[in-house]
Order: structure tokens, then C-alpha cells, then sequence
């Protein structure tokens, strides 16, 4: 049992609405993305942020008034990271398992990159409709596998957790890599400017303009992997391959428009696809 005192129909019930919540969010991300026959661009001009964010464009006055309650990037980016490593650590001791175990390396290791190796604008503030979405990712995402791994038995091939395991650490490796480089692009920047640059190092130009994308990616689908292919898992790699995608092709555009695209990767997040 995952947790004592509740019975396998209530067990049941939290899995069912844990897998239902992640189809509303994949759903919400479709409806936020660039698909002009589906895309409403008023969730749409929420999920424009950093770099992307165009001040001149018109938004809703509802959009308007929640911006308000912006919050400054890095407290939102290690408030999600330190709710999916609060909530992993109490899932992986109710249900240990690898995937738990891996999620917890990759939560820790995101925590500290986003206090001591970002470097975030200091005029960059996260939307508070985008900071509810995210909050909700993580605290859906570890009870939804800790639920599938003990009432669905979700026992998947050595060689595919192998493989599971191997794509985790060559995400998470690339990943800490890519921002790095980020970082170093605004070094010495102590006046909290707006300028971005644009990275020009082996990921960038070889694997896609945004590997650090690509590598988030790897790292859900080793989650998948190493879960056997699990609803929520594969429920939580839909909604960050469709959220990132729409970000790095904006990314992609926004990078042409201001140094063209020479010394960069032909790709915005998958190599040889997108």
C-alpha cells in the first residue's frame, strides 16, 4: 500500500484523478500553444515570458490584472523544484522504487542549479497562471507514479529500465551542461539587463538551440521507461514535450530575428524532427 490507513478503492480513485488531471493539462497546454485553430491567445500571451516576453503585445485586461501578482523568476523556479523534491522524497519513502529514487537526483541537482548557476533576469517576473500550472505539475507528478507503481504493477524489462537509467543521466548531465553555458553568457552582468544573447556552444549548434529542453525531455522519458510505460509518466512526458516545444520553436524564431541563425542547430528541440 502506498499509504496506511487508505483502502485500495480510495487508492484507486486518487490514481484515476491523477491521470485525469494530467489529460486537463495537456489539454490546457493545446490550448495555450501556437496552433491557430486551437490556441487562444489569451493563454497563449501568458506562457510568452523572459526573453520572449513582448511587452507591446495586447492582452486581456483579466491577463493584466493577475500580472500583478507576478512573482521574480527564480523564487517560482525553486519553488517548483523544492514542492516535486518535498513531495518525491515522501513518495519514494511510502513506495520505493528506482524512478522515484532518480526523480529525487534530478529535483536536488535542479534546486541547486536555479539558486547558484542560473543567472535570471532581475526584470524577469513569472506569471501567476503559469506559476499555479507549474506548481500543480510537481504535485501531481510523484503520487501519480508512486499510485501506478503499486496498483497497476507497472514492472518494466531490465532492458528498458537499463536503458531508462542510461537516457536519465545523459539528460541530466547535458542538461546541467547547456545551462552552464547559459549562465556563462551573462557573466559579470551585474546591472540586471534585458540584452540576451545567443549561445553558440557544442549542444547548441549540434543537437538543437535548445538542448536544455531536449534533455528535460530525455529525462521524462526514462521516467517512462523505467515505469513501463505508465499513464501518469507518460502523461507528465505529453505535457513537457508540448510546453517545451512551443517554447523552443518561439525560441528558434526569436534567435533568427535577432542574429539570424548561422552557428545554430536547425532544430528547436528534437534532433532530426522539430
Amino acid at each position: 500500500m502506498v499509504g496506511r490507513g487508505l483502502g485500495e478503492d480510495d487508492l484507486t480513485l486518487a490514481l484515476n484523478a491523477a491521470r485525469g488531471a494530467w489529460v486537463v493539462a495537456v489539454g490546457g497546454a493545446l490550448l495555450s500553444s501556437d496552433i491557430k485553430f486551437l490556441g487562444l491567445e489569451s493563454l497563449r500571451s501568458v506562457t510568452h515570458y523572459g526573453k520572449l516576453d513582448d511587452e507591446s503585445r495586447e492582452r486581456p485586461a483579466w491577463v493584466t490584472q493577475l500580472a500583478r501578482w507576478s512573482l521574480p523568476a527564480r523564487r517560482v523556479w525553486v519553488t517548483y523544484y523544492t514542492i516535486g523534491a518535498l513531495n518525491n522524497l515522501l513518495c519514494l519513502c511510502l513506495r520505493p522504487c528506482t524512478a522515484l529514487g532518480l526523480m529525487q537526483v534530478h529535483f536536488l541537482r535542479r534546486i541547486y542549479e536555479s539558486v547558484f548557476v542560473t543567472r535570471f533576469s532581475a526584470t524577469r517576473r513569472d506569471h501567476p497562471m503559469t506559476y499555479l500550472a507549474g506548481c500543480g505539475f510537481y504535485v501531481i507528478l510523484s503520487p501519480g507514479v508512486a499510485l501506478e507503481n503499486a496498483l497497476a504493477g507497472n514492472r518494466t524489462t531490465l532492458p528498458m529500465m537499463t536503458t531508462g537509467v542510461v537516457l536519465f543521466f545523459i539528460g541530466n548531465f547535458a542538461q546541467h551542461h547547456a545551462h552552464r553555458q547559459l549562465a556563462d553568457l551573462r557573466k559579470g552582468d551585474q546591472t540586471g539587463s534585458r540584452q540576451y544573447k545567443v549561445p553558440r556552444g557544442w549542444l547548441f549548434r549540434n543537437i538543437s538551440c535548445c538542448p536544455h529542453y531536449t534533455s528535460e525531455i530525455l529525462v521524462y522519458l526514462s521516467l517512462v521507461l523505467q515505469t513501463n510505460f505508465s499513464r501518469c509518466s507518460c502523461g507528465a512526458l505529453a505535457f513537457t514535450l508540448l510546453t517545451l516545444s512551443i517554447t523552443a520553436l518561439r525560441t528558434r524564431k526569436w534567435y533568427g530575428k535577432i542574429q539570424g541563425n548561422q552557428a545554430m542547430s536547425p532544430y528547436a528541440i528534437i534532433p532530426g524532427v522539430l
